[in-house]
């Protein structure tokens, strides 16, 4: 599948809001004073398939060790 593909899909239910260029460094958080997430911020967003964020995550985020052993937790909590 190429990425325009990816990107651009046509006839399929599963089309989400991506943030174009998701890794930690690049999410913004604004916290309460209690510490709780009251809002998050990003740019970039275009809908498309949840597999180009999250293909981008896995292999910009997580440390070596994360991503050969907790691929699939983050999978599943994504």
């Amino acid at each position: 599948m190429q990425l325009a593909q990816l990107k651009y899909p046509k006839n399929t239910k599963m089309v989400v809001l991506n943030h174009g260029d998701f890794w930690l460094n690049n999410i913004l958080f604004k916290y309460s004073e209690s510490g709780e997430i009251e809002d998050v911020k990003f740019q970039l967003t275009y809908f498309a398939s949840p597999a180009v964020d999250l293909h981008y995550f896995l292999t910009a985020s997580p440390c070596s060790d994360v991503r050969d052993e907790g691929t699939d937790m983050l999978i599943k909590q994504y």
